[in-house]
């Protein structure tokens, strides 16, 4: 928790930057390989570009957010600070969570261009993870922008309206941070199942199972979030309570997730002539 004065933003903004530079590294990485030496770009790539470009929206959003002290206690910010500071952090929640989601599926969709149609059990599973994915977060979403009206009153508890009772967010999101915590295991456990019966080099599935096993990163990042989500939804000094909370949310999920999915195929680019 913060002391008076201190303030919480800088610690989110270097994290989120060093994050995203790594992903933007690997992400341009990733995009030469497909484009240059396989010459091939496939539909996990177009999925992984539409959640690169969520995360990033996200990251501009909260650092908008943190520019007006979100990070600091709210009693220390006068109005015209403490409004927009939780106003972007509000909508970067809504954008940041379907960005992590499409991560997740794009890693889903990479696994489903592997399997063969005979796997059925397999490809089912994938399906199920892609189709809850898309419906609980951005269910979830939607709840975020939409439980107040008019929708100026999430970030303005002064103003007219009225909002859900906030136990109905905290359900729905302790919800999602399970089965997005549930998802990312078997995200990490499933592709070594796949890879051990794969015709390639021992050396090589130990690499590969080692790069998939990055998924329990994602998934402990999902915990942390639900431990902490409590903060998410407290008004009384949101801009500084809900802060811990983002430090292991949207962030820490997508970087672990989109390190294996960014890596499975740079590591191994040639991997579909061995199957």
């Amino acid at each position: 928790m913060a002391t008076a004065g201190e303030d919480l933003g800088p610690v989110l903004l270097k994290s989120m930057w060093v994050g995203m530079a790594v992903v933007s590294a690997t992400m341009v990485t990733r995009y030469y390989v497909r484009a240059r030496l396989v010459a091939k770009i496939a539909p996990d790539d177009w999925i992984m570009l539409l959640a690169y470009a969520l995360i990033l929206t996200e990251s501009g959003l909260d650092t908008a957010a943190i520019h007006y002290g979100y990070g600091q206690h709210q009693w220390l910010l006068d109005e015209a600070h403490a409004l927009p500071a939780a106003k972007w952090n509000i909508i970067a929640q809504a954008v940041g969570i379907v960005g992590v989601a499409m991560a997740r599926i794009a890693f889903a969709t990479t696994l489903m261009e592997i399997l063969s149609h005979q796997q059925r059990f397999q490809r089912t599973f994938l399906w199920i993870i892609i189709i809850s994915q898309l419906l609980i977060n951005f269910s979830l979403s939607i709840l975020i922008l939409t439980q107040c009206r008019p929708t100026r009153k999430g970030w303005d508890k002064a103003f007219d309206g009225h909002c859900l009772p906030r136990e109905v967010q905290e359900y729905f999101a302790f919800i999602q941070g399970a089965t997005s915590a549930l998802t990312d295991l078997c995200l990490a456990v499933l592709p070594s199942t796949i890879i051990w019966k794969l015709n390639m080099k021992f050396s090589t599935r130990i690499s590969l199972s080692m790069v998939m096993g990055l998924g329990v990163f994602a998934m402990v990042g999902s915990i942390m979030r639900t431990i902490y989500l409590t903060r998410l939804t407290q008004v009384d000094d949101y801009t500084c309570k809900s802060n811990r909370a983002r430090e292991y949310s949207t962030d820490t999920a997508l970087d672990e997730t989109t390190y294996f999915v960014l890596w499975f195929k740079f590591v191994c680019p040639g991997m579909y002539s061995e199957i």
